[in-house]
């Protein structure tokens, strides 16, 4: 049996951010990485261990751009997150389709398994079918990169199943909590 301080959440961008603000009932480690401030506002800053990107302002659906932001900045997040989740099990959150999540999650994926020996279980959100050609342009690329690097369990989200996003976080929550 696994005590809770075993495991940490990672909310990656935006749709990240607020699937893991869903479990702040639980009490869990928790740790917010985003490239636009006014995300992590949103979830509000208090009691909240968080890396914004700095200088950043957003990926808009660019994964390259996200991809920079980690590449100049991935020591110091790694450092972040050493500090925060100290557990051996890492629940990591994102959406695929966005900017930030899909050009880091990946390669945090692996970052996250090789340097700090965590194991790591994605948690992805796919985009709705009503969403733009790039959102699900982005989904297929990460779900590539993530197919070839995940070395566990990876977890996806149907944006189509739910349209009250509040209520699709919290359930997750509680289904995530469950296991």
């Amino acid at each position: 049996m696994h005590d809770l301080k075993d495991f940490g959440l990672l909310g990656i961008g935006a749709c990240g951010g607020n699937q893991v603000s869903a479990f702040k009932k639980y009490d869990l480690a928790s740790f917010y990485i985003n490239s636009a401030i006014e995300d992590l506002k949103s979830l509000g800053l208090q009691d909240m261990h968080y890396y914004h990107i700095k200088d950043a302002m957003g990926c808009h659906k660019d994964r390259n751009v996200s991809k920079n932001y980690l590449a100049q900045n991935y020591e110091d997040i790694l450092k972040h997150i050493e500090r925060y989740l100290t557990g051996k099990y890492v629940f990591l959150f994102g959406s695929t389709g966005g900017g930030t999540s899909s050009g880091m999650c990946a390669l945090m994926t692996e970052l996250l398994e090789s340097e700090l020996g965590k194991i790591v279980i994605p948690v992805i959100t796919i985009p709705s079918l009503s969403e733009s050609l790039q959102a699900k342009t982005n989904s297929y690329e990460l779900l590539k990169e993530l197919f070839g690097c995940a070395q566990h369990t990876i977890f996806i989200v149907d944006n189509n199943k739910e349209s009250n996003f509040i209520k699709s976080n919290e359930t997750l929550a509680t289904l995530i909590y469950s296991l």
